[in-house]
């Protein structure tokens, strides 16, 4: 499977600040790409997409929605889903797109963070 870039490709970047994460992004915005956000691997990554998605413009959602669908976050189901009641349609067709292809690479929403309740009837330790 190829990957087309072209000068209307929106580009989120994993690992921006990295050495090859830099390069890359340097060779992309030469040639005239659409860089719009850079993220680093990890819990920074996943608050940064996080507040993109609550305040950034809609090619900045769009960007992260596709940073979300390769990194499979399920961390960001809820925030995605709630993307498909936006009145832009383009981000609702992202975020459409992004769950769909959590699904079909079988990430789920992330386990209730409640305490599981004893089947014994003792108090949980």
């Amino acid at each position: 499977m190829s990957v087309l870039i072209d000068r209307n490709t929106r580009l989120a970047v994993q690992g921006l600040t990295g050495r090859e994460g830099t390069f890359h992004a340097r060779q992309c915005l030469a040639y005239g790409t659409k860089v719009v956000a850079g993220v680093t691997p990890g819990k920074g990554a996943l608050e940064m997409l996080r507040r993109v998605l609550f305040g950034g413009k809609i090619e900045q959602k769009i960007a992260a929605m596709e940073a979300i669908a390769w990194y499979g976050g399920p961390d960001l189901i809820l925030e995605v889903t709630q993307a498909l009641s936006d009145e832009e349609p383009s981000l609702r067709h992202s975020a459409f797109e992004t769950l769909w292809r959590l699904q079909a690479a079988g990430v789920t929403a992330s386990p209730s963070k409640e305490p599981a309740e004893n089947t014994q009837g003792a108090p949980a330790a």
